[in-house]
């Protein structure tokens, strides 16, 4: 499905630049974020669902990992590899889990 995507990306969008793919990436994490904020709060968000728009966001990466020639399975097992050796703490005014980076003194 992955080498589909990045296929289709290429073909469909030739000699696109990697900022057009990451501003559009940021769009579509806002629409991201306001579909969950809005399920959230109970709210009907009509036709726009938080899978298409998760969606979206993948295809994008896909995309994108696709120009700089990542093998972006290889990338996230990589990736996850490095954070399970990771300590992370929930940040109260953030909201969020932070990575706990160590102090060099």
């Amino acid at each position: 499905m992955l080498n589909e995507i990045k296929q289709w990306s290429t073909e469909t969008f030739p000699n696109q630049a990697t900022t057009s793919v990451t501003h559009h990436l940021n769009e579509e994490l806002i629409e991201l974020y306001q579909v969950c904020d809005g399920v959230d709060r109970g709210e009907d968000v009509g036709e726009r669902s938080v899978a298409e728009e998760i969606a979206d966001c993948i295809i994008l990466l896909v995309a994108l990992a696709g120009i700089y020639g990542i093998d972006i399975e290889e990338a996230i097992k990589n990736k996850h590899e490095i954070n399970r050796t990771r300590t992370f703490k929930y940040d109260e005014k953030r909201g969020y889990h932070k990575r706990v980076r160590e102090v060099i003194k």
